[in-house]
């Protein structure tokens, strides 16, 4: 490796290939881990091939005194898929919110909401600040695990927790005042 790292800072792209034969499979699967529940297979070959460019491009940051030119490689690959995933998602406009299918946790989670309150929760997210409505969103329209949420958002995963908890107790309270209006 460290013939090939010598070569690749000598801009010999033949090194560049010995490097792509040897890691693309590598590559690919943990960049597939990552997109494949939000992009296509170009968007993970688009990936893994911007993995390249940007060892490439940035050959000279490596240092061995901080790490294995293996763990630099696996770690660019990783958070390039990441600002992927980051730009797929935020590129899906969330249109239509009304044709989405809503679930919740307890009374709201894991069950399907009728129509009627369906659109009562479309609309109480949307009523709600920007960083809540993205969650919620993202946690139960498109249905996405809370570290992944977590790990986009750049908070913890008690915050994420915190919040879709709060959440949940507005909306079951807005929910039972909607109920109560009706009986009256």
């Amino acid at each position: 490796m460290d013939e090939i790292v010598k070569k690749i800072k000598n801009r010999d792209s033949k090194s560049l290939k010995l490097l792509m034969d040897m890691c693309t499979n590598l590559f690919y699967k943990v960049c597939y881990s990552i997109l494949i529940s939000v992009g296509k297979e170009e968007d993970i070959e688009e990936c893994v091939q911007d993995v390249f460019i940007h060892i490439w491009n940035n050959i000279y940051d490596f240092n061995y005194e901080r790490g294995s030119f293996k763990t630099w490689v696996m770690v660019i690959c990783k958070y390039k898929a990441l600002d992927y995933r980051r730009k797929l998602l935020k590129n899906k406009e969330i249109e239509g919110l009304d044709e989405l299918e809503v679930t919740s946790k307890e009374e709201v989670e894991g069950n399907i909401v009728s129509a009627e309150n369906k659109r009562e929760i479309v609309n109480w997210i949307k009523s709600l600040d920007e960083i809540d409505k993205e969650i919620f969103i993202k946690r139960y329209l498109l249905h996405q695990g809370i570290e992944d949420i977590s790990n986009q958002l750049n908070m913890s995963r008690g915050a994420i927790d915190n919040r879709l908890w709060r959440g949940r107790k507005k909306l079951a309270e807005h929910l039972a005042k909607l109920r109560r209006e009706e009986i009256i």
